[in-house]
């Protein structure tokens, strides 16, 4: 019984990162797309454990912009102020779901 109560409460952890950051729970290996991107917004939220870095960048791709908003437990993000040009590496199939890379990444890799 703890056996299954433990396996439970992993899977609605997994759910929870999932729908706080889709790319957490997808193979970069899918974002093989890349467009130019700037990030047009960066902040944080709350303190100590209770921290969230909210990242947000625009690009384009086939003639639609769009407008990304990340937010991270880590401070990875915070690399990347506001107005760093870089690249949205995006799924090709549903180009929404992207997120913000140096202009040197390699998209899919």
């Amino acid at each position: 019984d703890q056996l299954i109560m433990s396996t439970k409460i992993s899977v609605v952890l997994v759910l929870a990162v999932c729908l706080v950051s889709i790319p957490a729970c997808t193979s970069r290996k899918q974002y093989k797309g890349d467009a130019p991107a700037v990030v047009t917004d960066l902040h944080t939220e709350g303190s100590g454990k209770n921290r969230r870095y909210f990242q947000a960048f625009r690009y384009t791709v086939n003639g639609k912009t769009y407008d990304v908003n990340n937010n991270k437990s880590g401070s990875s993000v915070m690399k990347y102020p506001t107005g760093t040009q870089g690249k949205a590496c995006y799924i090709p199939a549903d180009p929404q779901r992207a997120y913000f890379a140096a202009a040197n990444e390699v998209c899919g890799a």
